[in-house]
């Protein structure tokens, strides 16, 4: 399994590439720009991300306008081929979560992280 975790805050951007690594490769992302990069870079290489964790508070984007181009330019790829999406994120409104699945994420988890928590709704999405 491939991961990108997009999260601008050092720690918790560490951690999650610490406990997504139990799973497969990770790549790490403190900006959505970057992000992208890596995300462009995934599709080319031909190996594409399973699964993309992403904040939504990040410094120089809004993180679902980041996820919906992802979905966007799985959509133009085709193929049928779609990568997981998490959102964490320590905004808990419910508008918010709200928009955030109607964007197209698969599971939202709230912050600060219980990695237990995390781990559940790995198991619920890749099942």
């Amino acid at each position: 399994m491939r991961v990108l975790v997009v999260e601008d805050e050092f720690l918790s951007r560490e951690k999650l590439s610490a406990f997504f690594s139990r799973y497969g490769a990770v790549d790490s992302a403190p900006s959505g720009q970057k992000a992208r990069v890596l995300f462009e870079r995934a599709i080319e290489e031909g190996l594409p991300y399973d699964c993309i964790s992403v904040d939504l508070h990040l410094p120089d984007e809004d993180g679902l306008s980041l996820l919906a181009s992802f979905i966007r330019r799985e959509q133009e790829i085709g193929g049928g081929w779609f990568s997981k999406k998490l959102v964490i994120s320590g905004d808990t409104q419910r508008n918010v979560v709200e928009s955030a699945v109607r964007t197209g994420c698969d599971a939202y988890i709230a912050k600060p992280i219980r990695f237990k928590v995390l781990e559940e709704r790995m198991r619920l999405i890749f099942r």
